[in-house]
């Protein structure tokens, strides 16, 4: 109906205009190399950081009472994990015939049973 009114056009545009500015959205550069840092860690690599569950019930020996860090270290474990090359195998079958969410299980699986520990969660590094 307006299509052939040129003041109109010229309206609809400046509107659309002011409607799209604020669809921009500007960052940091602190925030660009988080969110790039995001990404690389979500990519599969075969090294996995593990936030360890080192809560033990009834303890007895002041276990619970020692830092996340002194358990670390008493327990010998390092908060960076390399997953064997056949794990890594078996997470990328398991990715394309089940999906990410199943593979995954298979790590958070594997690093249980590996360590002899229970976890609070993982992420690719």
């Amino acid at each position: 109906m307006w299509a052939n009114d040129p003041e109109m056009a010229e309206k609809w545009e400046k509107e659309e205009d002011e409607k799209n500015e604020g669809n921009i959205m500007r960052i940091t550069r602190r925030q660009l190399k988080r969110i790039i840092k995001e990404q690389i860690s979500a990519t599969p690599t075969g090294r996995v950081e593990v936030e360890w569950d080192f809560f033990l019930d009834g303890d007895e020996e002041g276990w619970n009472d020692m830092s996340y860090e002194e358990q670390e270290a008493e327990a010998g474990l390092p908060p960076v994990i390399d997953i064997p090359s056949h794990v890594m195998t078996e997470f990328h079958e398991n990715v394309r015939d089940y999906g990410e969410s199943q593979a995954e299980q298979l790590i958070t699986d594997w690093l249980s049973d590996d360590s002899g520990w229970l976890h609070q969660g993982w992420s690719w590094v």
